[in-house]
């Protein structure tokens, strides 16, 4: 239940709300007036976004039958068992962004400490001035939304440029929830890696894949990293490096993604194994090899 209307020159959304009779009136920024089943959302600066749902076109996939193993990391967004991977710039706008936050948030301790000592000591005029003039969240919010727009826009590129070049008619994926994601990674990377990017990544890799029609499948993620697919021995991942006794040194995340493609084929191992039983699987194999 809405309507558009302009109120001095400004674009208006007229909305229900839960008192009868009354209306509320949302200011927009721009002048598209939309039909149909809206959606508004209460963005983290009370901000409200429009949500419009939108007829997109599927194309036929008419590449051969070719299956991808992708291994999603950090340094790299997506590696392929081609050997390519896709992605590598995300590492760098996470370290910018990181070191960012950790100047502002630094300026704004000492100030908070300095706003701390004026009202210990009965200055709250000059305190109130502080707290006005240096805790806004405005400028804040304004470039966190510029650096999460730059972001979504990268991925969103990356993804493109990968099933361009891959021409996959199935995506061979882990089954990783936030908590099996972040394990992967050790804590300086951690910090930088926040839910809401690991689930935009997985929501967009699923929708521009079912616009060209491939396949996706998620198998289990367990051991995918510790394994030489190669050989089938345990090895040491140490960041971007695979240490197999047998098989020497290799990319971790290109072993990563050849399991992940292998594991499809695995009749032992479904998605609902547990990981204790995926080690002794793969422990046994490697005794009777």
């Amino acid at each position: 239940m809405y309507k558009y209307k302009t109120i001095n020159n400004d674009n208006v959304i007229e909305v229900t709300s839960l008192k009868k009779f009354e209306r509320i009136d949302i200011f927009l920024r721009d002048k598209n007036i939309h039909s149909g089943s809206l959606r508004l959302v209460i963005a983290d600066d009370n901000s409200v976004i429009i949500h419009k749902m939108k007829q997109v076109k599927v194309s036929e996939n008419i590449n051969l039958e070719n299956s991808i193993g992708v291994d999603k990391g950090y340094v790299s967004l997506f590696v392929v068992n081609s050997g390519r991977s896709y992605g590598e710039n995300l590492n760098k706008f996470l370290n910018i962004e990181t070191e960012r936050l950790n100047l502002v948030n630094a300026r704004r301790n000492r100030i908070w400490t300095l706003m701390k000592k004026y009202t210990d000591d009965g200055d709250l005029e000059k305190a109130g001035r502080i707290y006005k003039n240096n805790f806004g969240k405005i400028k804040y919010n304004n470039q966190k939304r510029k650096f999460d727009t730059t972001v979504k826009s990268y991925i969103n590129h990356e993804i493109k440029i990968m099933l361009d070049t891959e021409k996959p008619t199935e995506l061979i994926l882990e089954k990783l929830d936030f908590q099996s994601f972040i394990k992967k990674f050790p804590k300086h990377i951690k910090r930088k890696l926040s839910r809401w990017i690991k689930g935009y990544i997985q929501e967009r890799l699923e929708y521009k894949a079912s616009l060209r029609q491939v396949k996706i499948t998620i198998v289990n993620p367990a051991y995918t990293s510790q394994v030489c697919h190669s050989c089938g021995s345990f090895g040491n991942r140490t960041n971007k490096i695979f240490i197999c006794k047998l098989c020497g040194t290799m990319d971790a995340d290109y072993n990563a993604a050849c399991n992940i493609k292998d594991r499809k084929y695995d009749l032992d191992i479904d998605i609902y194994t547990s990981y204790k039983r995926v080690k002794a699987i793969l422990s046994n194999r490697n005794k009777i090899a």
